[in-house]
């Protein structure tokens, strides 16, 4: 029952491969060229990234308008603040949901600034935890809404690896072409700042990865277009250089639990990132790939990160095990739910933008018809 709220999701935001204004693609020759032509070699197929699926590639699809990234919040909080019943408090942190037994009465928040001050909840009213994957669990802990021992356990995370392959010189002409451009935002050119202020065009615009694909372990087990690691472009690069990161989509043990400590602060136990020998096995594949590929244009890998956060956390109160599906309430209480990132229970096979903004629209629809 989520097909409809993608379409909402699509619908409201220009989903595009070329995010310029004169939707034209820079920087392909920042390596994403070279990168192409090798993972052809490898029998790689261009095609839709929206719809992942092992041995695809192509150019990423982003959200932006006129040369500008799009979010939910630049395509809803004006639309919001045109409402009568809509207030936004700007830094301002929340700090407690006053309950007793699990009915929620007021909500605690201080303003930058100034004392913390109680906004009381109407006759009826529930309390919508939306502040993301870490934060929603920190606020629900420091108020003591366990969900009955499960808020901030299973939370999961995409791991993020990235590498540096150097193209050497006595490659073929073709070959090296598509890593024979340079690119850097320690500081942008003028001349690159000056076309985007005037046109919203240029390489600028063009942010993030040029080229991604996707990369399936030949152990995996599930569906065909089941997929464990995005591989991708990144812009920023010197001439003969190929900047390479790998994101483990699917970790199959890596996860943690999310708690307060003595002094208030969140913190976490487990590991989120590589935490078993299959995740490890599934990189070290990826990364293979890599090396066999790259090499067979005459590219060396002269440096490799350690694993580390993507930062794109869920799970934290994940549906069915901490939030109700019925009505997204936390369990053990009757009107505090959640609405945010931290309902998703598994690792999203992507950007989590799209399926999140998804989320957003389903749960609008769940809370919206547990009022009535």
């Amino acid at each position: 029952d989520m097909h409809p709220h993608f379409s909402a999701a699509q619908s409201m935001l220009k989903i595009t491969q070329t995010p310029s204004e004169d939707e034209k693609h820079y920087l392909d020759k920042a390596g994403a060229s070279f990168f192409q032509q090798a993972f052809t070699l490898a029998g790689y197929e261009l095609g839709d990234t929206l719809r992942p699926r092992p041995q695809l590639m192509g150019e990423p699809e982003v959200s932006a308008r006129g040369g500008v990234r799009q979010s939910t919040t630049s395509e809803m909080l004006p639309k919001a603040m045109a409402l009568s019943n809509f207030e936004l408090m700007l830094e301002t942190e929340a700090l407690e949901i006053v309950h007793s037994g699990g009915t929620a009465s007021s909500v605690l928040v201080r303003r930058v600034g100034q004392a913390a001050k109680t906004l009381k909840l109407k006759r009826g009213g529930v309390v919508v935890v939306s502040s993301g994957a870490l934060n929603t669990p920190r606020l629900l802990l420091a108020s003591g809404v366990t969900g009955e021992g499960s808020v901030g356990k299973g939370v999961s995370d995409h791991t993020l690896m990235s590498m540096v392959y150097l193209v050497s010189p006595g490659t073929d002409v073709s070959a090296l072409s598509g890593a024979s451009e340079s690119f850097s935002l320690q500081p942008p050119s003028a001349e690159v700042i000056a076309e985007y202020v005037a046109s919203r065009s240029g390489p600028l615009a063009q942010y993030g990865p040029t080229i991604i694909a996707f990369i399936r372990h030949p152990t995996t087990e599930g569906p065909p277009e089941a997929i464990d690691v995005e591989v991708w472009v990144n812009q920023l690069t010197k001439e003969r250089d190929a900047h390479v990161s790998i994101v483990l989509m699917r970790p199959t043990c890596s996860s943690g639990r999310l708690y307060l400590g003595s002094d208030g602060s969140l913190k976490q136990s487990g590991n989120l990132n590589i935490a078993c020998r299959r995740d490890q096995e599934i990189l070290d594949f990826a990364i293979g790939e890599l090396d066999r590929w790259l090499g067979k244009l005459g590219a060396k890998r002269v440096a490799k990160s350690e694993p580390r956060t993507m930062r794109h956390f869920v799970g934290s109160c994940a549906l069915g095990r901490c939030a109700s599906p019925e009505d997204l309430r936390v369990r053990g209480s009757s009107n505090i739910a959640v609405a945010d990132a931290s309902l998703v229970p598994e690792q999203v096979w992507g950007h989590p933008q799209l399926t999140l903004t998804a989320v957003g629209f389903k749960a609008a629809e769940v809370l919206a018809a547990s009022l009535r």
